[in-house]
């Protein structure tokens, strides 16, 4: 059969929309597949605050396995000190623990508070060695505040917190008397508590020998006894210049080997001829070195050292000091080998230069150090003397047997070279009396030295 035309348009109008039907009805199907659903405002917060708990609880566990590992690294350093330093001496030359070690043994030491003495004691010591109120006097001999002086320090770590000491050290026992002591103290760093064995408990132990890598075998526990605490220092340069002082003192009174021994090398061969010589030189300034006090200091790096002139009222000191336990003495300030002696060749005014050197040499005169001086005077003005003797009367015919001065005036003689004072020499043993009046010419030279010529008025 044959199709009219208006027949086909039709059929083709049908099948179109047909499509387009179809096309509608698969899109609203796929909408219907991925909508997006209706979110209650709640319902977020309560997704929201869910998350937080499981985040919160994830940092908790992480922070458990942190805590855990710091906890096993403690545990392994701890193990690490058994095998490596408890119960293993080493030597130590910290400058607070010495300190606070010396505070220590003054408490111990100090005879005035015998019930006190008691309780500082470690109770293994009381135990071992009886101790009571009535005993304790004789751990600590007869001297109020007695002097002693630290020779060596070993350190053994016994926990964390906790070391003890063994502290080797001489203790006066008379006027010029003393005795080689050793003492164990245990410190615990972090309650500030310490706690002592005497140097009995040690001898009848056999502990007195005891050195690096060797063992000390104490208790771990340090009791609390509301008096044995210690307070930490803040440890000065002027501390150290006096600790070196009392170090020297101690051996001036009683130890004079042991302070010739420990003289600068340099300057002790300088110096002395030998033992005796040195012996004469101490016994004759006893009470000079013996009554002094450090007042202010001076300090300077020195190679591998540190270089301290101690100022005292009497006179000045020179300590090279590596640490605190490894000390070398100069007795003389003015001695050439000193930074001291230096400061007036680095004065950018060479008239403080000259002042310096007219310093040096009425030192020198007090300290009853001809040979300085004579070292330093003129070459021409030293011919006048038919002797070095004839040269010592002069000079002690002009000064004082402790001479003080001021300058009156002085004048530059040439260009920067040569500087004439006149000065007033002062009797610093007599307030009062006829001041002399001199003139002094000081001539520095290009190597740092200097030339001293006297003239009385």
């Amino acid at each position: 059969m044959k199709l009219n035309k208006k027949t086909k348009i039709a059929i083709f109008v049908v099948i179109i929309i047909s499509i387009i039907c179809i096309s509608i009805l698969n899109t609203l199907n796929f909408i219907k597949d991925n909508a997006i659903p209706n979110i209650d405002s709640n319902e977020v917060e309560t997704n929201y605050i869910e998350k937080n708990e499981v985040e919160k609880n994830i940092n908790l566990e992480n922070n458990t396995i942190i805590e855990s590992k710091e906890k096993e690294i403690n545990q392994k350093k701890e193990e690490n000190i058994n095998q490596e330093t408890k119960n293993v001496l080493h030597k130590i030359t910290d400058t607070s623990t010495y300190f606070t070690l010396k505070k220590c043994m003054g408490l111990f030491y100090n005879t005035k508070k015998i019930k006190s003495n008691l309780n500082i004691i470690d109770k293994e010591a009381i135990e071992f060695l009886n101790i009571t109120e009535q005993n304790v006097e004789k751990l600590v001999g007869n001297i109020q505040i007695p002097l002693f002086v630290i020779d060596e320090i070993y350190s053994q770590k016994i926990d964390l917190n906790k070391n003890a000491y063994i502290i080797y050290h001489r203790l006066e026992t008379g006027d010029s008397t003393f005795k080689n002591c050793a003492i164990i103290i245990k410190i615990d760093s972090k309650k500030t508590i310490f706690t002592v064995y005497p140097n009995e408990y040690l001898v009848k132990k056999e502990m007195t020998n005891l050195k690096e890598n060797d063992v000390l075998g104490v208790s771990e526990t340090i009791e609390n006894r509301a008096v044995n605490y210690y307070s930490n220092l803040n440890v000065s340069e002027l501390d150290i210049t006096k600790e070196c002082y009392e170090k020297l003192k101690f051996d001036v009174l009683k130890d004079n080997e042991n302070l010739f021994n420990n003289l600068d090398k340099t300057y002790k061969n300088e110096r002395f001829e030998n033992y005796s010589s040195f012996k004469k030189y101490i016994e004759e300034r006893r009470d000079e070195f013996a009554s002094d006090e450090i007042k202010n200091y001076i300090s300077n790096e020195y190679g591998n050292l540190t270089e301290y002139v101690g100022i005292g009222n009497n006179r000045e000191y020179v300590f090279r000091v590596k640490n605190i336990l490894e000390c070398t003495y100069i007795l003389e300030s003015y001695w050439d080998g000193t930074f001291y002696y230096k400061i007036f060749a680095s004065s950018n005014l060479p008239i403080n230069q000259a002042k310096y050197c007219i310093d040096m040499v009425i030192n020198a005169i007090n300290d009853k150090n001809y040979e300085f001086v004579y070292k330093k005077f003129d070459s021409m003005q030293k011919q006048k003397f038919g002797s070095y003797e004839d040269f010592v009367k002069y000079i002690k015919d002009i000064f004082y047997n402790k001479t003080g001065y001021r300058v009156n005036n002085y004048e530059t003689i040439g260009e920067f070279v040569c500087y004439k004072f006149e000065i007033v020499l002062l009797n610093k043993e007599k307030e009062q009396g006829i001041n002399r009046v001199i003139k002094v010419k000081i001539i520095l030279k290009e190597d740092d030295d200097f030339i001293i010529l006297i003239d009385e008025k």
